[in-house]
């Protein structure tokens, strides 16, 4: 794997789903995916043909020999969606000295520098997305309409958290396009 600017990742996308390529082979749109660490899994998003907005697409689990399952699902997921990038997200820590299970940044760029040591993923290119970067009414309005749903359908809270977190992967890379834009 390659690292490369956000903005520079985004142009590339662009290019490559010129209009040239649109009119010619308009089946052909390249995407981009998500990867987002968390503490006990991995969650991974892949973005429209538009690359406007982004759907969740699965969570892997974050023991050892799952990790191979995850290179796998990135590699399949990028020949699926015809992917020609990764967007891993980066966490913040609202309270340093209580990050409640956060994943720090540097454990989530060593973990990326392991996947770049791998041979399946040589072609792709990768970039980092702060979460400082993220809009903060965007976590409100995810909190706010999980709240809504789970408080109507009487879902426990354990489980109204993980919808949340499922769709947070997919946030990430929705506000990543729309500030690219």
């Amino acid at each position: 794997m390659k690292y490369v600017k956000p903005l520079t990742l985004y142009q590339q996308l662009m290019r490559k789903n010129g209009l040239k390529n649109m009119l010619l082979f308009p089946w052909n749109r390249h995407r981009l995916l998500c990867l987002e660490m968390r503490d006990k899994y991995f969650n991974l998003a892949v973005s429209n043909a538009e690359n406007t907005i982004a759907a969740p697409l699965c969570t892997v689990g974050r023991q050892e020999n799952d990790i191979d399952l995850l290179i796998d699902k990135l590699e399949t997921s990028s020949f699926y969606y015809d992917a020609m990038g990764i967007i891993v997200r980066l966490p913040y820590q609202i309270n340093p000295a209580n990050p409640k299970g956060a994943v720090e940044k540097n454990l989530v760029k060593i973990f990326v520098d392991g996947l770049c040591q791998t041979t399946k993923l040589k072609d792709f290119k990768y970039t980092y997305w702060d979460d400082l970067i993220t809009l903060k009414n965007m976590d409100f309005v995810i909190k706010h309409n999980v709240g809504i749903i789970s408080e109507h359908l009487d879902l426990p809270e354990e489980l109204s958290n993980d919808i949340m977190d499922k769709f947070s992967a997919g946030r990430v890379l929705q506000n990543c396009t729309v500030v690219a834009d």
